[in-house]
């Protein structure tokens, strides 16, 4: 998206949102700011503070559904106990909230698709700037998010969207199936391309991720376009130090065997944690590196929890693909 477009529908929003009685003059809170309103919550209610993480998560749940508290509470997995827990911190926490004249980061998505349902005329004027409308990961698409694209498009009904059902994070996490699942059932005359060949990972990578995650979900043939040697291994640890000690090692022996040099070895890690601890075993062991997080909030440097292991591969034999992990 156009940034000036972006930020003109910012503006329009935030002009527009009085609609539906919010005024223009909100906060946002991020989710520090939250945590401490939900700490007041709990404080005021004489409740456990150690609940506050599991509340927010649920909060955060529920503001990316389409249901209402009561059809969302119904669905609660703990019972009866939990969901009248949730009710009565969710209206404290709207109360305060209100209150302060704030919004968290999931209202800005949820008013927004509350603007759009109740006001036919802002989601006319808002629909005409999208002629075109494209989401890349659409597989972690929220309920609310995929609503918000629907009504966004129903101008001119261009939606195009790119994803995996099988590698959602909601599918990860146990969670209902993403609107990706039913994308064409919700679009019926949407067509459907397959995307069956990998440009960018190794054989031996595409097949083991494809039997990773291929288990329980519908499957279609992925295949590499790039043909390379080496095999696919794990490493198992019993502590992120050790992980990170074995790895540095393992790193070592290759450079200096001839195999590799530094910099054909790459390290992917999901948590920083991780990261710092490789960052203390390399400058200990010598080791140089680089490193950069990315601004979206997913970490992938250059080291993490995938390696190249001169353990595990033959004498002369390049591109063995290792993935570290901890005992369970």
């Amino acid at each position: 998206m156009d940034r000036n477009l972006s930020l003109d529908l910012r503006q329009d929003l935030k002009s527009l949102w009085h609609e539906i009685g919010i005024p223009a003059t909100f906060s946002i809170y991020d989710v520090g700011d939250c945590a401490l309103v939900l700490r007041r919550v709990l404080k005021e209610q004489h409740m456990d503070p150690n609940e506050s993480r599991k509340l927010m998560v649920r909060i955060q749940q529920f503001k990316s559904q389409l249901e209402d508290e009561d059809s969302f509470c119904e669905n609660l997995s703990e019972g009866r106990a939990e969901a009248d827990m949730f009710r009565e911190v969710y209206e404290s926490y709207t109360t305060l909230m209100r209150a302060a004249n704030a919004l968290d980061f999931d209202d800005l998505t949820r008013e927004t698709v509350r603007l759009l349902t109740q006001c036919p005329d802002v989601l006319s004027e808002l629909g005409r700037q999208f002629r075109y409308i494209c989401v890349d990961e659409y597989q972690d698409t929220s309920r609310i998010e995929a609503e918000l694209l629907r009504l966004l498009s129903s101008y001119h009904g261009n939606l195009c969207v790119v994803g995996d059902v099988r590698q959602s994070i909601f599918r990860w996490r146990k969670q209902r199936l993403p609107p990706a699942a039913g994308f064409r059932q919700d679009l019926p005359e949407a067509r459907r391309h397959v995307l069956s060949t990998n440009y960018r990972s190794a054989k031996r990578i595409v097949e083991s991720s494809e039997d990773v995650i291929k288990a329980g979900a519908a499957s279609y043939a992925c295949t590499a376009a790039r043909a390379t040697e080496g095999a696919v291994c794990f490493l198992e640890s019993d502590s992120d130090q050790e992980e990170a000690l074995r790895i540095s090692v393992m790193v070592k022996e290759l450079v200096e065997a001839g195999f590799v040099a530094y910099s054909d070895i790459a390290i992917l890690t999901r948590i920083r944690a991780v990261t710092n601890q490789l960052q203390e075993v390399f400058q200990d062991l010598g080791i140089p590196y680089a490193g950069q997080a990315l601004q979206i909030g997913l970490n992938l440097p250059r080291f993490g929890r995938a390696c190249i292991s001169a353990a595990d591969i033959e004498p002369r034999r390049r591109g063995c693909h290792a993935v570290a992990r901890k005992k369970r």
